[in-house]
């Protein structure tokens, strides 16, 4: 289980890592799927109920008179139809969910 204060300093040390490279550089990148993508987003979300992850970690918190699920799964094998070629590097797909209860009340953060 990930502990998340130490995940933090290890994940900023990365990201402060990354400072000096430049995007010309063939590097690796992490880029977030919004909303306003409606063709990519709903394909991506259809992958992810097609198939199974390769790896998932869950992780509950509780405090403050709440408790947060967050839930991590990361697909390996990625077929997305169609205009793939704009995406032909494409390595893995991860998804995060998260959802905070209180007071029996849950809602998707």
């Amino acid at each position: 289980m990930l502990k998340p204060d130490k995940f933090e300093v290890v994940f900023i040390s990365w990201v402060n890592s990354l400072r000096d490279i430049n995007i010309d550089n063939q590097a690796n990148y992490i880029l977030t799927l919004k909303g306003n993508q409606t063709y990519l987003k709903e394909n991506v979300e259809n992958l992810c109920k097609q198939i199974k992850p390769d790896s998932e970690n869950e992780m509950v918190e509780k405090g403050h008179g709440r408790i947060e699920t967050r839930n991590c799964k990361v697909y390996n094998q990625i077929h997305l139809p169609e205009d793939i070629e704009k995406w032909s590097d494409l390595k893995s797909v991860i998804q995060i969910t998260s959802e905070r209860e209180i007071n029996e009340k849950k809602t998707n953060v």
